[in-house]
């Protein structure tokens, strides 16, 4: 008899280590609080949302941390799916009670129809994930993708120039690329007319003495999806494809539900308006997560362009220990030689932007990001002690507990594929709560990888997914019927 694809993946998942339920339900409640967090001033400091982020911290480091004891496993496991339909729902709700975005052309409620459509459509299907059939299920995901599309197609139709720096910098370096400048060499104008903004020396009349800030890779995506006219369609189908492989990854609804929530997030379409990339970075980390357990070769690659997409990235390269990929490595030279693929990657999309101006390329990305200037309204640790206590933290605290937070998921995570994203964002987390700066854009990468580890859990739902989601299709019509 002949095995099926997805049954031969779920029995090498479970030939592998396995996730435990309180990690799995750790990673969902932090995902949700982050994403709710997020939601109060736009990723901006203020108490609720500094409340939402204790929460956030306190249930990923509990799930991180506590022994895998019987009783904790069945508490965790009977309070997963209800988190996971609960937080559907809040997150459906949030997002219908605020603006989607900050730069809508709206001049009517006509225009928000395909909004609240979109909304309904995807809490219905998550909301019916849990009791999907497996026959049904690729469609099923296939629906909720297809109806993120269409949001985010309306998103970037509706806010075609969002006010922000980030949008003006990827526009200008596309542009500046596509003819033959170097976009490393470049300036920019100071659209904020605010020097303050970006530290003493960065501005110079009315102009920003600096390049292009991201790694190479991040630019040639952006200009990708700049041919379909605007380089947010590229930051579209990397959220799209980091939800595709986060409810592929798995054959239960687990991931179709965790897939869904990080769409839903009330922020998301926030994240798209204004240009930020970290949406590349979370496509790269749930490929790479996902392959590593289903092609192992290409997640190489995967985590190649994952180091060269973001300069942070390099600092959580440790957590890459943890893919299950490096358990099918036989002999130590073939490990070197997998390590050597994907440096190799790396320098491939990043050596030619170097060879053409090596001092421009460092300056945009190492220099010019030592310059930042502390910002009180962050949402961190570090701007709350700011107002608080009236001083800047010292800026090796964040350093410091990324490299305690490193530590402790070498110890106590998993060498799964839902282990390595939690432990990429738990590192993350840690590292940006007393970072300088700390935006929406870093929690939504953070809250990606938190979704992307319960999709990815090896842990199988209990038995009361069944009643919870019958619960939940009766609530998701109530809240279709008062949307239209």
């Amino acid at each position: 008899m002949e095995t099926r694809p997805d049954q031969a993946a779920h029995q090498s998942l479970h030939r592998a280590p396995t996730d435990s339920a309180a990690l799995t339900l750790g990673a969902a409640i932090c995902a949700i609080a982050l994403g709710l967090a997020i939601q109060v001033r736009d990723g901006h400091l203020a108490p609720t949302a500094v409340a939402w982020l204790t929460l956030a911290i306190i249930s990923a480091s509990l799930g991180m941390s506590l022994p895998r004891l019987p009783s904790v496993e069945r508490i965790a496991d009977t309070l997963l799916p209800w988190t996971l339909l609960a937080g559907l729902l809040i997150h459906s709700w949030s997002f219908l009670t605020a603006a989607p975005a900050q730069d809508l052309r709206i001049e009517s409620i006509e225009q928000l129809r395909p909004f609240y459509f979109g909304i309904a459509a995807l809490t219905a299907l998550g909301g019916a994930a849990l009791g999907c059939p497996y026959w049904l299920r690729r469609w099923h995901v296939a629906l909720v993708l297809l109806v993120f599309v269409g949001l985010g197609t309306w998103l970037i139709t509706a806010s075609p120039s969002p006010f922000i720096d980030v949008v003006e910098v990827h526009n200008t370096s596309i542009s500046a690329l596509l003819q033959g400048t170097n976009p490393y060499t470049i300036t920019f104008p100071d659209i904020y007319n605010d020097p303050a903004m970006y530290g003493p020396g960065m501005v110079k009349d009315g102009r920003l003495m600096f390049g292009y800030t991201y790694p190479p890779l991040s630019l040639l995506l952006a200009t990708l999806g700049s041919f379909a006219g605007d380089y947010r369609y590229a930051l579209l189908a990397a959220i799209t494809i980091a939800a595709g492989c986060i409810a592929y990854a798995r054959p239960t609804g687990t991931g179709v539900i965790a897939a869904t929530l990080l769409l839903l997030t009330p922020r998301s379409l926030f994240v798209l308006e204004q240009g930020w990339t970290e949406p590349f970075v979370l496509m790269l980390v749930s490929a790479t997560a996902m392959l590593s357990v289903r092609r192992p070769r290409l997640a190489l690659v995967t985590l190649g362009l994952l180091l060269a997409v973001k300069q942070y990235a390099v600092l959580f390269i440790g957590t890459a220990a943890l893919l299950p990929l490096w358990r099918d490595e036989g002999s130590r030279l073939i490990r070197v030689r997998a390590i050597a693929v994907t440096m190799g990657v790396a320098a491939v999309v990043t050596l030619p932007f170097l060879l053409w101006s090596p001092v421009a390329l460092f300056r945009d990305l190492i220099t010019t990001q030592l310059h930042l200037p502390f910002r009180g309204d962050s949402l961190s640790y570090s701007a709350w002690w700011a107002a608080v206590r009236g001083q800047e933290p010292h800026y090796w605290v964040g350093f410091a507990l990324a490299m305690a937070a490193g530590i402790l998921v070498f110890i106590r995570a998993p060498r799964t594929a839902s282990g390595f994203t939690m432990s990429f964002g738990f590192v993350f987390l840690w590292f940006v709560v007393f970072n300088r700066q700390a935006f929406c854009n870093y929690y939504y990468l953070i809250l990606g990888c938190m979704f992307a580890s319960v999709g990815m859990s090896t842990h199988r739902v209990g038995p009361a997914v069944a009643h919870a989601t019958s619960a939940s299709r009766n609530d998701v019509t109530r809240t279709s019927m008062s949307v239209n």
